[in-house]
């Protein structure tokens, strides 16, 4: 005759082979090997058995005990093994790699950069303009009187500065660099110099 032991041990062994997740391997465990599981609840039963029973009793609790428990922590590791090859098999590992950042910004360009989000969220807007403006937009646009003598014409500025670099106050060859960076710029804007300033003898 089959002890109520062994057939305890045997659902439970069934039931840890149709479990099909971690949940539901807990819920086993939960049910048979739990403080109110079917198979601890003979710890208890064992106090009214007879001095003959106790051993055969007791064999069997602690072998139902360890073969549960032995086929839980193997099912548990079987799924986390298939859990993770599912997880890996959805990964490509032929494709490129994630580049990482090297390096961060300056910690004055972060304040910047935290003072501008700060005044965004206050409503204002964040205006980018040239480092340099002309002599129009300083003056003649804002319809100021000077408070010096105009600029002279860009024509007139390089022939000043050929006539002081023949006469040695300054490089030929630093005056027609820059000249030469002025009739670029000039052409670049589609203004074409009535006089050009040109590399000394």
């Amino acid at each position: 005759m089959t002890h109520p032991l062994e057939e305890l041990r045997a659902a439970a062994l069934t039931e840890i082979a149709a479990a099909p997740d971690e949940q539901a391997l807990d819920a086993v465990r939960v049910r048979y090997l739990g403080r109110s599981g079917s198979i601890s609840a003979w710890g208890e039963k064992m106090k009214g058995l007879s001095k003959e029973e106790k051993p055969v009793v007791g064999k069997l609790l602690n072998e139902a005990r360890g073969v549960v428990t032995a086929e839980i922590e193997a099912a548990s590791e079987k799924l986390r093994t298939a859990g993770e090859a599912n997880a890996l098999a959805e990964i490509d590992v032929t494709l490129p790699g994630t580049a990482q950042e090297i390096g961060s910004l300056h910690p004055l360009t972060q304040m910047l950069d935290r003072a501008i989000a700060i005044f965004r969220r206050m409503g204002f807007a964040l205006a980018e303009g040239p480092d340099v403006e002309d002599e129009w937009h300083c003056f003649d646009a804002l319809n100021t009187a000077r408070p010096y003598k105009a600029a002279l014409p860009t024509a007139v500025a390089l022939a000043t500065l050929k006539s002081e670099a023949e006469a040695g106050a300054w490089e030929p060859r630093v005056v027609a660099c820059f000249a030469e960076i002025v009739r670029d710029a000039s052409l670049r804007n589609g203004t074409v110099l009535v006089e050009q300033l040109e590399q000394g003898r």
